[in-house]
């Protein structure tokens, strides 16, 4: 077996004892042709510290199902900022902060994770005011970055498909309908990711007011929220 000529893909699905054996016969020159990506699965195959459990690995390949590793390196880039702020307003712990990062984070290659949550950690322990809870105070279920992210994703996926409703509403004249396909489907992105931890999934109706939320919170001064059309009474 020529493990060089092997995908990164191919790599992870060798066993840590086939893989070893494999890097032995291999010389120092020869280790050096290893790609980041390459190197990236080996790591994760051979260090017990950063082997993936069977759960980890399923939400892997789902995830990576779903984009490319550079993709969720950008998603996860994106993520970080938000959740300094979480942080900073003592909605979450750094160990929360580094343990969400981690999750969202599962599709990517290992040293792009790994940067993710380096980035993550080192930059909560430089946060000059955080805020700690005062006494009797709880944290909120769901902390500003979380709702944020799953709004940013839902508006992401709506402007791809623009047909698609978010906000669950009136189907016709007698029959409420609760459901909303853009969440739907971001909810089965997001569950697949462990987005929201051990905390229960959220309802659509409260998703779809993070939605709205989101949408204030990114207008430029000067816009004002656009209305959407009346609804149809047939």
């Amino acid at each position: 077996m020529n493990i060089l000529s092997l995908t990164p893909e191919e790599l992870e699905r060798l066993t840590p004892e086939q893989l070893l054996e494999e890097l032995n016969h291999l010389t120092s020159q020869e280790l050096k042709r290893f790609t980041p990506q390459q190197q990236g699965a080996v790591m994760e195959t051979v260090d017990p510290r950063w082997r993936l459990t069977p759960e980890e690995r399923r939400r892997r390949d789902a995830a990576r199902a779903l984009a490319d590793p550079d993709t969720w390196r950008k998603i996860g880039s994106s993520c970080v900022e938000p959740i300094l702020g979480s942080y900073q307003k003592g909605h979450i712990t750094i160990a929360e902060a580094t343990d969400i990062i981690d999750r969202i984070s599962i599709g990517c290659w290992p040293q792009a994770r790994v940067e993710l949550i380096g980035e993550t950690a080192a930059l909560a322990l430089r946060v000059p005011s955080h805020q700690d809870r005062k006494p009797g105070e709880t944290k909120p279920v769901y902390p500003e970055c979380i709702k944020s992210g799953t709004a940013d994703l839902i508006i992401c996926l709506k402007e791809k498909k623009p047909k698609k409703r978010v906000t669950p509403g009136i189907s016709n004249r007698s029959t409420f309908d609760p459901s909303s396909p853009l969440i739907e489907e971001t909810l089965q992105i997001l569950t697949t990711l462990r987005w929201f931890g051990d905390v229960p999934t959220p309802a659509p109706s409260t998703i779809a007011d993070w939605v709205k939320w989101r949408r204030l919170q990114r207008l430029t001064p000067g816009q004002t929220p656009r209305k959407g059309r009346p609804r149809s009474r047939q």
